[in-house]
């Protein structure tokens, strides 16, 4: 329920292009929030935004460790991770992979295949038996503060999959 207010649509659906003096009220709520966070952890600062789930799941557990610290609380965190699927490679030669080719040919695209982090829903797909490949689309340095989508490889990626489906 405390995080309900995030979701209502005058508060989460902020125009990126709003001028700067129309989100002074934003600023305030995110600035004021970090700092709070900051006191009762211990920590110099707070960052809202962690770049992926797992980063943020790993915050939370720093947070609650330095709280605990910080109130004499002697104790540990610990944290308990599954693997239920292993990432996977295809065949050069496997269907799949020979009709992103030609897809990719036939939009005058130069297929150039490489081992990639297909990421969980790849590997997801995979381990149900899903033959599955990852289409570049875009995405520079994953999971990195310097991620960056390049539009037009989106763009690209975008009628990739277009032709794939509808062949």
């Amino acid at each position: 329920a405390e995080m309900m207010p995030v979701t209502w649509p005058e508060f989460a659906r902020v125009h990126p292009f709003a001028p700067a003096d129309q989100n002074l009220g934003y600023e305030r709520i995110v600035s004021e929030l970090s700092a709070m966070l900051a006191d009762i952890t211990g920590m110099a600062a707070v960052s809202m935004q962690p770049n992926a789930g797992s980063q943020g799941e790993f915050a939370g557990l720093l947070t609650v460790r330095q709280y605990h610290e910080n109130r004499g609380e002697p104790g540990r965190v610990e944290f308990l991770a599954e693997r239920d699927y292993n990432a996977f490679r295809m065949s050069a030669r496997s269907e799949p992979v020979q009709r992103a080719k030609d897809s990719i040919e036939a939009l005058g695209g130069e297929p150039k295949l490489a081992i990639a982090n297909g990421g969980l829903d790849a590997n997801y797909l995979n381990s149900l038996g899903v033959p599955t490949v990852t289409l570049g689309a875009g995405q520079h340095n994953p999971h990195t503060i310097d991620e960056y989508i390049d539009i037009d490889e989106y763009s690209a990626g975008c009628r990739l999959l277009t032709l794939l489906a509808a062949s």
